[in-house]
């Protein structure tokens, strides 16, 4: 069986419409309110991590007062290696040979050692 409409065509044209508006009603406030969700979310994630670095901020402190304490530590560290090295060097006494080789290597060859004394001083 056939219905019959006798309304004019602007009728169900308004129908139509208020229907479509309806759902872009609904379209926006779904993305509106997702917006603002993720708004909140990002405010919110913002704070927490203002509120952790605040709470990490003497922790950082402190890890760079030690990190100065050690590079202070390494170059006395280093200082003290080398004047360990120095007192060892000075320790064992050198080859006379090398003392020999050291001497005589800068002479020109027109010019010769006839005599060299070595002597151990304290």
């Amino acid at each position: 069986m056939k219905t019959i409409d006798f309304l004019p065509e602007i009728y169900r044209q308004r129908e139509a419409l208020r229907r479509a508006r309806l759902w872009w009603g609904i379209v926006v406030v779904i993305f509106s309110s997702a917006i603002a969700a993720s708004a909140l979310a990002q405010a919110w994630l913002r704070h927490s991590l203002h509120q952790q670095l605040d709470e990490l901020a003497p922790q950082y402190a402190q890890a760079q007062t030690q990190v100065q304490e050690l590079s202070g530590l390494q170059a006395q560290n280093l200082r003290a290696g080398h004047e360990a090295s120095l007192y060892t060097f000075l320790e064992n006494p050198w080859p006379r040979t090398q003392l020999l080789a050291e001497v005589v290597r800068p002479l020109p060859e027109t010019i010769r050692l006839t005599q060299i004394h070595l002597a151990e001083e304290e």
